[in-house]
């Protein structure tokens, strides 16, 4: 987030004459759809990594967050992600990232259940106990069968740092949230196969 000395500077810069007055305030008008062009493109590139990394025969993206801010701009991201889950799992278990909080913000990795009850309450903390140990420590609750916050600047997606790196550091950034999804789903994959074939 800019600093007060940031912003003075820019208000200044802003106030010293009418051309860079109409260009600052233009600029906040079409804040918001930089910020959703941004998260879009960025989604978009995440996607096709994903897509790259997995079998698409056996593996589905689900991303009702791109939808959502396409729609309806940030404002309206809560309980909204971008999810891997198996064809054969038919939508019932998803993983991936998902924003708690409206303005794209609280972003955690999860694994979450979707619709109807497909893993035992036991498997359910073995799902957790296993990520726990084989990945990092996380929590539960809901229709979260596992979730962990994001660290720092990738928690939330409405500062300039994020939307910086979600072009200029995109591919290191698209790996960022990649690589998580990526290991969960190799860690819990043989876990929920079970016990789909078994319900």
């Amino acid at each position: 987030m800019a600093s007060r000395e940031e912003i003075k500077i820019i208000v200044d810069y802003a106030l010293k004459d009418q051309h860079n007055l109409e260009i600052a305030l233009k600029i906040g008008i079409a804040f918001d759809e930089i910020r959703k062009r941004i998260i879009t493109d960025f989604l978009d590139a995440l996607e096709n990594a994903l897509r790259g990394s997995l079998d698409n025969e056996k593996w589905t993206i689900l991303d009702n967050l791109k939808e959502i801010v396409l729609k309806e701009g940030i404002w309206s991201s809560k309980n909204k992600g971008c999810y891997i889950t198996k064809k054969e799992w038919q939508s019932t278990c998803l993983i991936g990232i998902e924003s708690d909080t409206n303005g794209a913000r609280n972003f955690f990795i999860s694994v979450r259940k979707n619709q109807k009850e497909i893993l035992k309450p036991t498997e359910s903390g073995n799902l957790k106990n296993l990520l726990d140990n084989e990945y990092k420590k996380g929590s539960s609750g809901g229709p979260w069968l596992y979730y962990r916050y994001f660290d720092g600047i990738y928690r939330d997606w409405n500062n300039e740092e994020i939307l910086i790196d979600m072009i200029f550091k995109k591919d290191e950034t698209v790996s960022y949230f990649k690589e998580p999804i990526l290991t969960i789903a190799k860690i819990v994959t043989p876990l929920i196969d079970k016990a789909v074939k078994s319900s």
